[in-house]
């Protein structure tokens, strides 16, 4: 029997090493909380919303096109933050997001860097996972089949329904105020989702605009002067001017809802531009961009 021993000991040393330190985890998942505080006079109680956007989770699976694989490994690099891939920082995300008991979870577009199978797979998962409730809105980078073989555009917008809610304008509502969630807002406004907007407005409470592209303000240049330092001069955002996504007549009338001076909209959250900026869009409506998740960023949002 000690022989067996003997021999079972000198297999285990063999097999992980004599005395051999293990390899440190030099991986660093640090969440960093953007904390904003919205004015809510009406208010029956005290509510916390949680954000995250702009992940941008990099997983083609076997759909990936591997004469775009140079690009997919650009692309895995960029959204890798502390040594750790942002496919596998959402796994880390998900216990920090159930124990923030939130009283609703906003996904700000961007989840996923391209729309595969196994991307949409991942984020059930752990959307499956969540004990608030919650709201994804997409941007494009979670609507397109970019790098895959099969550049298949509906195809990837009928992969994202089939994970949640996935229409033009998508809303929560408390007793209190209403969360109205501009959903693909890289694109146009939608008449369905224009029409929804408006429905909303008429019941009359506060509102609460998520989008992934941010609003230009009325006069503060700051956002649109940081925007053109970090992107080669273009102002990625909805505005009027220089701003990158030019407004047709449905967002024209949402834009003259946020800038008015009795609007409706108590504020506005966005993400997109992986950069944090905090200001108003006019005299009386905040807005909070977000930096992005892969870098641990995201938004501890107060309304009371």
């Amino acid at each position: 029997m000690k022989k067996i021993l003997i021999l079972l000991t000198l297999c285990l040393l063999l097999l992980y090493g004599c005395g051999k330190e293990p390899e440190p985890d030099t991986r660093n998942f640090s969440p960093k909380a953007e904390t904003v505080e919205i004015s809510l006079p009406a208010a029956s109680r005290e509510y916390k919303l949680l954000w995250l956007s702009d992940l941008h989770m990099v997983l083609p699976g076997k759909e990936g096109d591997p004469a775009q694989q140079d690009a997919i490994d650009a692309r895995t690099a960029y959204s890798t933050s502390g040594g750790i891939p942002a496919a596998e920082q959402w796994e880390l995300w998900i216990p920090y997001l159930t124990d923030a008991k939130a009283d609703a979870l906003l996904f700000g577009g961007d989840m996923l860097d391209l729309c595969s199978t196994e991307g949409v797979d991942t984020l059930s998962e752990g959307f499956a996972k969540l004990e608030s409730p919650y709201i994804y809105l997409r941007a494009d980078h979670d609507l397109l089949p970019t790098y895959l073989k099969d550049y298949d555009v509906q195809g990837a917008w009928d992969k994202q329904s089939s994970l949640c809610k996935n229409e033009g304008v998508m809303s929560m509502a408390f007793d209190d105020f209403t969360l109205i969630a501009w959903n693909n807002s890289t694109s146009e406004l939608t008449d369905s989702g224009l029409e929804r907007i408006l429905q909303l407005v008429d019941e009359g409470k506060p509102l609460v605009l998520l989008t992934h592209v941010p609003i230009a303000p009325l006069e503060d240049e700051s956002l649109a002067e940081a925007s053109r330092a970090a992107f080669d001069g273009r102002v990625l955002l909805w505005g009027y001017g220089d701003c990158e996504y030019v407004p047709g007549p449905n967002t024209r009338q949402l834009l003259d809802l946020l800038y008015a001076e009795d609007s409706p909209f108590i504020a506005v959250f966005a993400g997109h531009l992986h950069f944090s900026w905090d200001g108003y869009i006019n005299k009386n409506v905040p807005e909070h961009v977000f930096g992005p998740a892969f870098a641990g960023d995201h938004g501890i949002i107060t309304l009371k």
